[in-house]
């Protein structure tokens, strides 16, 4: 669906796994006609998607958001509108519903203060909340999830929430045990973040490997990204399955100690040097193969910067502790 992978899990209940962004993402916009009702994109691709089943979106009762981000779920209003479905989304993050700006103070204003100033901070929230990516109309959380929670649809169909941070502080996957399918959302992020070219999206390094680990202890048949995903030597995919889970996790986990190691060796410079400048060496330090760009390659976007931020943030502060020293 314009890049966003939703997906339907039917039992007894009907539940639908995020539900896109408010309005066609501009990357997207190519890719798919103008909607001819206005509104957010699952309002087009989802229903003739359940007419083929013979349902229609009254027939969803749960909407399971993977994680806060408002492109995976800039849509939960309108399918709420149609459905009166519930909505579902980790017990860290329902708060951001609300207040979307708590959002962007968490992950953006840190990154754009260093490099643009603090004197942009309130312009640049002001993009962050109107542009297409920005919250969705708000629709209230039914209910909070936490870990090892199960949804139970029926029929075989029941999910486990698998808490796994690291994208996002709540980022949670679905698991259907009884088939070995694990709907990842964002959670496994892969080397590269595959639109921008930039570095994966995190908003703690660290939680994210532990959340790898995890996820290579799981007796796993497939893998389900909310977007297509990379390794470094496993192709971009959205569906990944036996034992190239076990290869995309692996060097997910081989990339991050790269990443480490090169943001380590910037880190002396952190306030010394321009933020952008140590961002782009890094890059040249980093595996080819990962597909990484340089900042003047990329579109305008500071997640990527965030990340290294993050990164280099918690070698100084708990270097000892996680990264054995200096």
């Amino acid at each position: 669906m314009g890049e966003i992978w939703l997906y339907l899990v039917r039992g007894q209940k009907t539940a639908i796994i995020d539900t896109g962004p408010k309005e066609p993402l501009p990357f997207a916009v190519t890719q798919i006609k103008s909607l001819d009702n206005g509104g957010p994109p699952v309002l087009q691709f989802v229903p003739p998607t359940l007419e083929k089943v013979g349902m229609t979106l009254a027939d969803i009762d749960l909407i399971l958001n993977t994680h806060i981000h408002f492109d995976h779920n800039g849509g939960n209003a309108a399918v709420k509108s149609a459905s009166n479905a519930q909505i579902l989304i980790h017990a860290d993050e329902a708060i951001y519903f609300e207040k979307p700006e708590l959002l962007f103070e968490r992950e953006l204003a840190p990154i754009i203060e260093i490099i643009l100033g603090k004197e942009h901070i309130d312009e640049e929230m002001k993009r962050y909340l109107d542009e297409a990516t920005g919250p969705g109309p708000y629709a209230a959380v039914d209910r909070r999830i936490n870990d090892n929670d199960v949804i139970e649809l029926g029929e075989g169909c029941d999910l486990k929430v698998v808490h796994l941070p690291g994208h996002t502080q709540g980022s949670v996957g679905f698991y259907w045990e009884e088939e070995g399918i694990l709907f990842a959302g964002d959670a496994m992020q892969g080397v590269c973040e595959c639109y921008s070219g930039g570095l994966s999206i995190l908003d703690d390094p660290v939680a994210y490997e532990k959340s790898l680990e995890r996820v290579q202890n799981m007796p796993l048949k497939v893998m389900v990204h909310a977007h297509p995903s990379r390794g470094l030597t496993v192709p971009s995919a959205t569906v990944m399955r036996d034992m190239e889970i076990k290869q995309y996790l692996v060097e997910c986990l081989e990339f991050m100690q790269r990443l480490r190691e090169a943001a380590k060796s910037v880190a002396p410079d952190f306030t010394k040097r321009p933020f952008l400048e140590l961002y782009d060496e890094v890059v040249g330090m980093l595996p080819k193969e990962a597909g990484l760009k340089t900042t003047s390659e990329m579109p305008r976007q500071f997640f990527s910067a965030h990340t290294l931020l993050k990164c280099i943030r918690q070698i100084k502060n708990r270097g000892t502790e996680l990264y054995g020293g200096e």
